[in-house]
């Protein structure tokens, strides 16, 4: 199961990275895409329909309206990745692939 953690610990970066205006919005985009894909082929894969899958989709949606390519529904992008952060956060938590506490 530490494979979809270090995914999504890597998409928090990514959220987190998209601030900084010297990084290629495009490079991190087109990985955070790549990730999200990847989190999803594993939840269904290992049969975690349901909650988690539920907010793979929230989350996607607020990483694509974070980084603009989506309508917003008129929130920022620092809205959306607030969101996009709240996502994970739930993704990592025992609803979702379970990271242990501390």
């Amino acid at each position: 199961m530490d494979k979809p953690l270090v995914m999504l610990e890597r998409l928090e970066e990514i959220i987190l990275d998209v601030r900084d205006k010297t990084v290629p919005r495009a490079r991190l985009f087109k990985e955070a895409q790549g990730i999200l894909d990847s989190v999803e082929q594993f939840a269904r894969k290992e049969g975690l329909a349901g909650t988690a899958t539920t907010k793979i989709g929230e989350l996607r949606s607020s990483v694509n309206a974070a980084f603009g390519s989506t309508d917003n529904n008129g929130h920022s992008e620092e809205q959306h990745r607030v969101w996009a952060l709240g996502y994970i956060e739930a993704l990592l938590g025992p609803d979702g692939f379970g990271r242990p506490k501390g």
